[in-house]
This record gives C-alpha cells, structure tokens and sequence, in this order.
C-alpha cells in the first residue's frame, strides 16, 4: 500500500482548490499586476529539509505485519516505516492550503483542511467530504474540521460545534449532529448560566466492543456517548462533576492505603436498572457482550463475574496525587427532560476534556485528559471515578495519554520465565512542556517521569503498537520518537527516533572539505522557546539528521555562570571542519552569556570544556570565529573586548587591543572606548588575520589584528561622509566575509558595503530603500551576492546582486522573513529558513545549472518588482512528476506570459547552443569529445601501452576433410578424378543464367587483381604488349581468366584519402574547396587509430606522390583561413606533422610545399596571438574590477 509509489495525476475539483486555495491573503503577497509575468529569474523550488512533522497529531496504520507512521508536513504528508523509522513515501503537495487532521485507515490516508476532506489510495484521490459552511457565514475556528475518526464503514468528523458521519468509501454525508442535538441537556442550554459560552467538541473515542457508541469530550468537561445508529444520547457521564444540591462527595482519608475491588464498586454504584440508558433497540446502554463494532459480528455474552476485576490502589506522590470516589448518587445518572432544573445543573472541576483513550484488556475502562493536568479513569459502565492523577503546574495540561499494552500481549511469556516481572497496568501521559510521565495502575501511584521528552514544546500525540511494548511520540519539536518499555523498573528508554531542526532555523552553513563530506551536510543553529538547539541536517539523506545532545549543560550550568539549566539561545557559532577526529571544532556563544560552549560535530555532543576568560567576567559573548587550522578560537564580547583561545585545550591565549591613539580623536570626533563598543562580527582571513567590527554609531570601521601576535594591523574607514552617517545614528550591524578579499557589511540602517579588504577601500555600496538588508550570503564563485530583508513596504524580500556589473539581477518575495541563507559548496542551490517553516529548510536550484539553453541572466534587464515565491514540497524532486490540472495550465500560462516578456524587452529569442559560428570567421569548434581528440593526438602512446606482452598463439591446425558424398545416409569418400568428383566440381563452377551476383564479380574482380599484381602482369611495359592488349591463362579447369591493364596492373591500391587528395583536371576553385571539406568529413569520421594510418599512408611510400602532401597543406591552410573545426583541424595537424614533418623539414625553399607551410605557420600564430590578446584584456578587466593584484 503505502510503499507504492503511484505516479497517477492528483484531480482537484474546482471547488475544492477555490475553498482551500483561494483564502484570503495579505496584500503583500498579492501578485503587483496581473499582467506581469511572474517567476524568479533564476531559482526554482526544489524541496524541503530538515522537516519530520508539524504540529498535527500523526497516525499509525498497519498493512499486513508492517504497521506505518504517517505524519503531516503541512501541505503533504510523508509515511515513516514503523519498524526504523524511515521514509518510504512522500507526497506531492495536496489541494488544502494546510492539513488540520489526519488518519490511516489501512491503505487509505484520510487529510483534512479547513472545510474539506480527501481520501487518497495510492495518491489517487478515491472520495471527497465537503462539510457544510458556517451558519453565521463566518469563517470562525469554531467551524473548522479539528479531528477525524474511522468508525468501521464510517468516518467521523468534527469541528467544534458539529459531528458528521460519512460513508468512507463514497463520500456521502449520512448525519450531522449539530449544536442544537446537543442543547437538549440542560447544562448545554444556551440559557444556562454555569458555562460563559457554549461547549465546544475537542476530541472523540469509541470504547472497543460498545456497539454504534462513540465518547464525546468537550472544552467544558462534559462527557457524551453517543449512539450513532439511533442518533441518540445514550449517557452524560457525571462522576467528575460537583452538583449543587443533593449529590455528595465521599474522600478517603489522607495517607490512608486501601483497596477498591470490584465487589466494593459494585455495591457503590449499581446499574442493574438501565431503563434511562437504552437505546431504541432497548438493549442494555454499556452492555460490553453486544457487538463488535468492526466486523459486525456478535459475542456471547458473559456471565456475572466472569469478568476480570481489577483493583486499584490509593497513593500519593509527590509528582501527582490519586483520590478515590466512595460513593456516588443516583441523581448523577442522566436527567431526563421534565425533572432537570437550574438548581440540579452541575459544573465541571476538572477542565476541558483534552484526550481520551481506552484500556485494551477492559473495554469500559476510560482514561481522561484535562487542561488543568488531571487524569482521571473512568468506570463508563458505573459511571464511577476509579483513579486519579496530576501533572504539576509546570507540565501543564494533558496532550495524550496511551495505556500500555498486557504483559503477556507485549512479551509472549518470555519475560516471565527470566524471573523478571514488568507492572501490570501502566498507563503514559504526555504533558504540554514536554514531559512523558508513566502511572502504575496496580498500586495507584507515581512511576517515573523523563523530562523533555520532547525538548521545546509540547507533545501532541503518544501512541503504543498493537500487542507491542513500543511506543510512538511526537511533538512540536519536529521529531517522531521510539521508545521501549524493556527496564526492570517499568521505565521506557528511547529506542530510536528521526529528528530535524528544533525551531526555526538562525544558523546554517555548509560542513566539511572539499575532499570529503562538502556540500553533504549542514551544520545548523536554532531555537525554540528561548532554548538553544545545535544539530546536523543531511543534505541527501534525511535519516542521518540529529540534533546535539546537551544533557551535559545541565550539570555544568551552575558551574559556567548560566541561571538556567536550560540552553539559551545561540547568538553565533563557527566551527572548523579540518580537526573534525582530532577534537571538539564547533563553539557556540549564547544569550547574556560570557561562556562559548564547545561541541564536538564527530560525537555529536556538548564536551565539558568551555572557554572562559576568568570566572569573575561578566561581558556577555557576542561572537565567535574559529580559525581555519582548526587551532584557535577568537570570542568578542559586549564590553568590546576580544581574547584568543586553544580550541584543542580550551585555555586562555591572550587578548587583542586597540593601539591608545585610536581611542583619541579620528577625523571629526571621539572615538568610543573599549567599554561602550560592543563586537558585533569577528572573522578570521587566511587563518592569519582577525578582522572584527563593533555596533556603536561612531565606530564605522573595520579592524585589523594579526592572530598569532595579537598585534593591531591598521583599521579600514567605512565612513567616507561621517557627518551625514553619524547625524542619522548609523552603526554596524554585522559583516559577512567572502572567500576572497571582500567583506560585505550591513549597516542598522540596511545597507550593504563591499569593503575590499586589501585596498582598505569601499567597492560598492547597496542601498535599497525598500528592502533594508537584514541578512546575506555570497557565492562560492563571489560573484553574487543574496541580500534578504525582513521588513519594508514589500514584504520580505530576497534580492540577488551581482558584484562585477553592479546590478540587481533577481529580487523574490517570500510569505516570512528570512531568517539565514546561504549557497552551496557548488552554487547550484540557495538554501533558506523562516519562521513559519518550524524546523524546514527550503531548497532553491539554479536554473542555468540545469537548463542550458536559458540566456544568461545579466542580458535581463533588472525586477522593477519581486516575485512571489511558491513553497517548495517534502518530495524527493523529480521523484513525482504530478500536479493537479489546474496549477499545470497556470504555470502555462505564466511561461507564456514570461517568454513574451522576455522577447519584448529583450528584443532576441532564447536561442539554444549551436555549433554554426554566430559571424563569418569566428573560431568555432567541432564539438567532438575532448577524449576522442586526445586519443588522436596520442595515437602512438597508446598502441605502444595497449602492445601485447606475449606474442600470438598460433591456430589450431584445421582438420582434413575428404571430399565425401553421401548415399541414402550412408557418408562415401568422393576420389579425384572420378566422376562424382567432376560432377561436384562442375556444380561449383556452374554460373546461373542471369549471370553472376554483385557480390561475385566483385570478388572475381578482386582475385583478379591480386593475380596479375602479384604475376608482374601490372606493368605493361615488362609483357611488351600494348595498352588495352587482353591476356587469357587458362586453369586446369579449361577456362581462361581476363585481366584488363587500363589500370595500370589491374589492382589500384590508393586509400581513399589518396584518391580524394587527387584533383580533377581544369578543376574549378569552388570544386577545390568541396572537395577539401570532404576530405574533412572524411577524417572527421574515422576512429583515431584509422585517422593515424589515413595520414600516414601518403606520398610516395604508400603508392602515391609527393603532390599529395601540397594537397593535404592545402587543405589544412583552407579550414584554418576558415577558422571552423579549429579543435578538430589542430589535432590532425598534430599527427600530419609528426607523419611527414621530415618531409616538410626537406622541402626546397622556394617550392610550393615550403611556400605553403610558412604561410600556414603565420596564419596560426596570427590567430594565437589574437586570442590571447583578447584573454589578457579579460583578465586585467576582472582583475582591475576585483582589485586583485597584478601578475609579474
């Protein structure tokens, strides 16, 4: 099922993308004009990582043996192998604009939108359910879809103020329960005065074997079940409640251990008389012998007793607290209609319902989650409060609970005959920090709690595998856990998990060298309620993503000066890949912290070494750089000061100062002293130089400080008009260095500087008074630049400036800021956080990487306006080529519409690669392989290599046959001379009346041929018999064989190089020239060991004239005039020359071989030195541009 990959086309109706696409949005995001083309000019979406789950609850689905976790990525869904936790499906994105709800119901993924839900199989979409719109036409949060439930052949829905039943295979509607099905009890009455407004549904359950009967939780506590067959409430459990007349309340008392069996629940509250709770059928209302809901099928009914007790005891523990119910009045049961009145309303204590789930061994066992962080379990058949616990108020309220499944289920007996023995009964709660808190059922009490299970927000669903002791969790920390309830003590242990990015993203950047893992993986920052996370995120494979471990941080907090064990946010960090096995290379500064915290990318962990100046230092670290050897670490801190570290040892090293002189006067005013000027960015160049900055409004400059001897170099000025700057109070806000002498540096004011580092001096200034420049990134190549920006009248924008032409060659819209960026190791792709991403990073790929017959992006002309950015997928790209047809014909349409752009401002069509020169005497080339062209010019080298070792082994010698006849079956030897000898040989001999074949004459011609060369009957003048004379020699078979001299001898042995170098007579200049083009095509056709021996078999040793090599001169002097093929054309007359270059050597001067070869000498070297004329004009351009240094 789900480890199909269809590739069918998703259908979404018109309706549907209407009501889930069409939303409102902001202005911002509108697109400027409708005529306008719209698409980036040079980045398409690819995908996303880093991402696991959102906040949607996830779903477990079980085909065959394999059980499946399916989670949602916002607009798709991905489906996790339950066994380790990998992918084996993602999805295209769906027609909702968001997922809201979830479920599995075998091989059918069921997702929910706002108002719509779709099923799909296989990624064919199988039915649709349109839930009805508002009443008030209002789209209220009330009226949204919040959660769905498979009920056998139904599926149920819920919004918060009505329940739908549906056909799950066809999409009918068969039922709505709305509010006013609801108001029949008093307590819901809109008149009623215990609830400030009205309950709202927030989450369903159906008791295993209650037939047709679902439980109904609300915001207001209340709890219903319902019978869905005869659409009837069938009872309001009331146990948790408090009344306000004659219902009362029996406590044990304190301390007090005692046990409440099932004979004591029977005589506190009896059922015996159920004629308030049937339903239309008049069976009993919690009869749990009915029917089985999945398959229909009935069960006997058991005896009384037959049933197991269970007992459950009372204890207290500090973590939680249980209580039990003695008593209960029957004035608790439902009120009917006519004696309900205001005085006998009753008001919940616990808050609103959150969670329900069921016990598996005891069907009319019900654990209940609140949002005060009360768990209670329920008796639904005695309505009767069996247990109760609490989280403490720093958990929070309850997000989900799972009861563990038997022991005998969970182990197969195999953990009873070790000896070992695991609680009976164990019951999980999630809570909404994050905590995962187990409950012994047995004894009543407190297990254990693992703390920040889920690091930075709460978990949203806990789930256990059928019949397994493992079990499933999730959270807003954007990972999906595996835990193992193996320990002694009860306890679970993580088992395995899959993890991405905790929080947005503030931090990434590419790790590794060049020689090993560059461009594989991604080191990242990130931060989620004020906490800090360090972790790894595979750029090809998702399984390898984690997140740090900084269990340590809790021990060491105290001891380096945090006030909380929790890790704050991460201000910066810097790391060094080329000690990655040797010692810890990553250090991160955090939040008003003076501590830098040093974590090891090998291990994956926080080490216990941190750097320090003293343990008396206050100044917070503001930022870090690590050298590129890998050997020191330069931390600045708010009271502008900057000390060195060992990295390998983690020991105070010295600290850089500014020379006195600085801090006097410069130019126009005081420069501030160390104290006022905190560090906002420091770099280290070459692993030589450290260059750092400071953020105080007089202080526009870069400094200069040599690493090894702490000594200052000089300082770069960055004010050229330091009035103007210092009058509107503008100061550095951080620098970004490149890999070559540039220095991009970003003002609080938003605009971007491009220092050159060597001439001291400013190269570029970019302001964008719309877009302020918030954060940026260069190229590998340093050519572009991406400047994104956080605010303006626009947006949040991304524009890409190219440094050589000045020019802003792409500008993009995103729907949030972007929070970082940065380019690849190769430049193909752009990678980019936001806020609403929560853990994703976005993938952008270059077009002109990909497509190379797109122009070059600088002959367009520069956005005027940006271009709204479509979010990239979770699908691997390319991996499913499908969309719904209504998003192809748009983007048809938009790629008309940009194409027509493009040709009117542009005024020339895109044209692809050609090989016809774009002008009459152009150097083209002839597009063959540069491997075929370096075989040819080492033809020698290689035939010399490839030489065999041994010689030839001599053939097997052949068998003799006797010429043999057969008669009947019977094989008889045929001897000379007799007469089945002749007949055989007349059989041979014997031509057929139309006359020999092609084929034959050939052949004839040919033996011919090589009897009369070989004979000497080739020259005609030895025979002395006149030209044309015809020469009959008879066989012994009697015949005569012709041989005709016209030919000279009767066999012409010239290649067909020779015979095209041979000119015609009274031949024209223009046949001249087609002929030396053949002869080209000719060559240009051959393999390089035939084109070796073509050339070589010319002049007078090959059976030809010394005329030959004039041709061949020729020919060569022609396609070099044409200067076509110029490759091609050079390496033939590498091997020409290495041929006959003797033959040229002796050539006669005056002659017109030498003649020739002088003149093809200058033709070449003029065209040399013409090319490398305009290569040395290029190379001082992009070097005067660039400021490099010039070349000796």
């Amino acid at each position: 099922m789900l480890k199909c990959q269809s590739r069918t086309p998703i259908k979404a109706e018109e309706e549907g993308e209407e009501e889930e696409i069409s939303s409102s949005q902001p202005s911002s995001l509108q697109p400027v004009s409708s005529s306008s083309f719209r698409g980036s000019v040079l980045f398409d979406a690819v995908r996303v990582i880093g991402r696991v789950i959102d906040r949607i609850p996830f779903a477990i689905g079980r085909v065959g043996t394999e059980d499946f976790i399916t989670c949602s990525l916002g607009r798709s869904f991905q489906v996790l192998d339950g066994q380790n936790l990998r992918i084996v499906f993602s999805s295209p994105p769906l027609p909702h604009r968001k997922i809201r709800a979830l479920n599995v119901d075998h091989d059918t993924v069921y997702t929910a939108g706002r108002h719509q839900i779709y099923a799909w199989r296989k990624l064919d979409q199988i039915a649709k359910f349109v839930h009805a719109s508002s009443p008030c036409g209002v789209d209220t949060p009330e009226c949204k879809i919040r959660g769905m439930m498979i009920f056998g052949t139904w599926l149920l829905s819920y919004t918060g103020i009505c329940l739908y039943m549906w056909d799950k295979e066809t999409g009918r509607r068969i039922h709505q329960f709305d509010r006013s099905f609801f108001f029949s009890l008093p307590s819901f009455s809109p008149s009623s005065s215990t609830y400030q407004k009205l309950p709202t549904i927030t989450c369903l359950y159906h008791p295993d074997t209650y037939l047709n009967k679902i439980l109904v939780g609300f915001d207001s506590g209340d709890l219903l079940l319902l019978n869905l067959r005869t659409r009837t409430i069938v009872h309001h459990v009331r146990c948790m409640y408090t009344t306000t007349t004659t219902s009362s309340l029996s406590f044990s008392s304190h301390g007090q251990k005692n046990r409440l069996s099932g004979d004591d629940l029977q005589s506190h509250l009896s059922l015996d008389d159920t004629s308030d709770f049937t339903d239309d059928s008049s069976s009993s209302l919690l009869d749990s012998s009915e029917v089985d809901d999945e398959n229909g099928e009935e069960r006997p009914k058991n005896e009384k007793g037959d049933r197991k007790k269970r007992n459950f005891q009372e204890n207290r523990h500090p973590a939680g607290e249980t209580r039990r119910l003695h008593a209960l009045s029957s004035s608790l049961l439902l009120p009917s209609s006519t004696s309900s009145s205001s005085s006998e309303r009753s008001s919940p204590v616990y808050g609103g319902v959150t969670c329900l789930t069921g016990c598996p061994q005891n069907s009319d066992i019900v654990a209940v989650g609140y949002t005060s962080g009360k768990i209670a379990i329920l008796d639904l058949k005695k309505d009767e409060l069996l247990l109760e616990f609490s989280h403490s108020s720093s958990q929070g309220s309850v997000t989900s609970l799972a009861f563990r499944p038997s022991q005998s289920a969970a182990f197969g007996g195999s953990a009873l005959s070790s000896g070992w023995k695991a609680p009976i009964e164990t019951l999980v709660s999630a809570a909404n920090n994050g905590d995962l808190l187990v409950w012994n059922l047995e004894k009543g009490c407190f297990l254990g709690c693992i703390d920040t299970a889920h690091t930075g927000g709460r978990i949203t669903r806990i789930q256990f595998y059928p019949g397994q002791p493992i079990m499933i969790s999730s959270g807003e920390d954007n990972c999906v856990t595996m835990w193992i309830f193996d320990l002694p003590d009860g306890m679970p242990r993580e088992l395995r998990s899959r993890r991405g990015h905790v929080g947005s993203v503030s931090f990434m950047k590419f790790y590794g060298d060049s020689s090993s893992q560059e461009g594989l993986e991604l080191l990242t920052a990130s931060c989620l309620g004020g906490r800090g996370f360090v972790g790894q995120t595979s750029f090809v494979q998702q399984q390898r993503n984690c997140t740090f471990s900084s269990k340590l941080f809790r021990k060491k907090a105290m001891e380096w000066g945090f006030p909380s064990r929790r890790l704050p946010g991460i201000v910066d960090i810097s790391f060094a890949s080329s000690r990655h096995y040797d010692w810890p290379n990553v250090v991160s500064v955090h939040c008003r912290s003076h501590t830098a915290l040093v974590w090891s990318f090998h291990h994956k962990t926080l080490v216990p070494q941190a750097l320090r100046v003293s343990r008396h230092s206050t100044a917070a670290a503001t930022a870090v750089a690590v050298s590129g050897c890998g050997n020191f670490v330069v931390v600045g801190y708010s009271d502008g000061s900057m000390h060195r570290f060992n990295l390998q040892s983690c020991l105070h090293r010295g600290e850089f100062k500014r020379p006195p002189h600085l801090q006097k006067k410069n130019k126009h005013h005081l420069l501030p002293s160390n104290s006022n000027s905190p560090i906002c960015s420091v770099a280290i160049l070459n692993s030589s130089t450290v260059v750092s900055a400071t953020s105080h409004p007089s202080d526009l400059g870069l400094y200069l400080h040599s690493l090894s001897q702490h000594t200052f170099q000089r300082r770069i000025e960055l004010d050229d008009d330091r009035r103007s700057l210092h009058k509107q109070g503008d100061a550095i806000s951080s620098f970004k260095p490149s890999e070559g002498a540039l220095i991009a540096v970003v003002l609080q004011s938003g605009t971007v500087l491009l220092v050159d580092v060597l001439a001291e001096s400013i190269v570029r200034k970019i302001s964008h008074p719309q877009a302020p420049a918030s954060s940026l990134a260069f190229s590998p190549d340093g050519r572009w630049l991406a400047i994104a920006s956080s605010r303006g009248p626009l947006g949040s924008t991304l524009y890409i400036y190219d440094i050589l032409s000045a020019a802003v060659i792409d500008w993009l819209r995103f729907k949030t800021p972007v929070l970082c960026l940065t380019f690849d190791p190769t430049g193909t792709f752009l990678l980019t956080s936001h806020p609403h991403a929560r853990g994703g990073v976005y993938v952008w790929a270059n077009k002109y990487a990909f497509d190379p017959s797109l122009t070059a992006p600088l002959l367009s002309s520069s956005p005027t306006e940006p271009f709204d950015m479509e979010e990239p997928h979770s699908a691997t790209p390319c991996e499913y080529q499908f969309e719904e047809k209504v998003e192809q014909e748009r983007q048809m349409k938009e790629k008309g519409k940009r194409e027509e752009r493009e040709k009117a401002l542009l005024g020339v069509v895109a044209k692809k690669s050609q090989k016809t020169p774009l002008f009459e005497g152009a150097l083209t080339l002839s597009g063959l392989p540069a491997g075929r062209l370096q075989a040819l010019m080492y033809i020698e080298e290689i035939k010399e290599k490839c030489k065999p070792v041994e010689p030839a082994a001599a053939p097997r010698a052949a068998p003799f046959f006797l010429p043999t006849r057969f008669d009947g079956t019977t094989p008889k030897f045929v001897l000379e001379g007799g007469e089945d000898f002749e007949a055989n040989e007349g059989k041979k001999d014997s031509v057929s009346p139309d006359g020999p074949s092609g084929e034959a004459l050939s052949a004839m011609k040919n033996e011919e041929d090589a009897i009369a060369f070989f004979q000497g009957l080739g020259n005609t003048n030895a025979g002395g018999r006149s030209e044309g004379e015809k020469t009959t020699t008879p066989n012994k078979r009697g015949d005569t064989r012709i041989f005709n001299r016209d030919t000279g001898g009767g066999l012409d042995l010239c290649s067909n190089l020779q015979k095209l170098l041979r000119a015609k007579e009274n031949e024209t200049k223009k046949e001249q020239q087609s002929r030396y083009m053949r002869v080209l095509h000719y060559l240009k056709g051959l393999s390089p060991s035939a084109v070796s021996l073509a050339l070589h078999e010319l002049g007078p040793l090959a059976g030809g004239t010394e005329h030959e090599f004039v041709e061949m001169m020729k020919v060569f002097k022609l396609h070099a005039l044409k200067r076509h093929e110029a490759d091609l054309v050079q390496s033939l007359l590498n091997v020409f020359l290495k041929a006959h270059g003797d033959v040229l050597m002796r050539a006669e001067p005056g002659s017109e071989l030498a003649s020739l070869s002088q003149d093809l000498e200058n033709l070449l070297k003029r065209d040399w030195q013409s090319i490398e004329q305009q290569f040395l004009q290029l190379q001082c351009y992009l070097k005067f541009l660039t400021h490099l240094q010039m070349d000796s």
